[in-house]
């Protein structure tokens, strides 16, 4: 029996009643379903096709404005919140891991700003490229929170609730 891909399985919620979203399939169509629907509770979403809610979070991924400047910004609001000049040697920027998330980070926003097509990003690459920005957001605010300063994710915190409120609003 093959098993069918679910990229987004765990990290999605019903845009209605916010419960998470389960990965099923019957024999022709891959859906998200609400969990809630299941349980019993009213909630009217009760499911969606996968190919749908992955191509959505695509778009909305494809629709944030980085500015090209994160990654000194981000380094810098951390220096200066710690009160030194000098990161940790595995915030470094010759990481491995930190070279090929920026290295494709910049292929696709070079890619977006000449209107290239962006089908040749795989989903993983753009996932990869969403948990990079919103781990930096995180450390930035869990340094903040040990300096008893305050930091903001904002504009870089991306979450599967963000998109669904969006899809919810109809701005994407």
């Amino acid at each position: 029996r093959e098993r069918r891909p679910y990229p987004l399985s765990g990290l999605l919620y019903c845009g209605e009643c916010e419960h998470k979203l389960r990965a099923q399939s019957d024999r022709r169509v891959r859906r998200y379903r609400c969990r809630a629907y299941e349980m019993g509770h009213d909630c009217s979403q009760t499911s969606i096709e996968a190919d749908l809610a992955e191509a959505q979070v695509v778009a909305a991924l494809m629709s944030l404005q980085v500015p090209e400047n994160w990654r000194e910004r981000m380094t810098a609001a951390i220096a200066e919140l710690v009160g030194d000049q000098q990161l940790d040697e595995r915030h470094q920027e010759n990481d491995p891991q930190h070279v090929m998330i920026a290295e494709h980070l910049q292929k696709f926003l070079a890619d977006k700003r000449q209107n290239r097509s962006h089908t040749h990003y795989p989903i993983f690459i753009l996932n990869r490229l969403a948990a990079a920005v919103n781990r930096t957001a995180v450390n930035a605010i869990r340094v903040a929170a040990c300096t008893h300063s305050t930091a903001s994710p904002e504009p870089f915190s991306i979450t599967p609730r963000m998109i669904s409120r969006k899809y919810r609003a109809g701005t994407i």
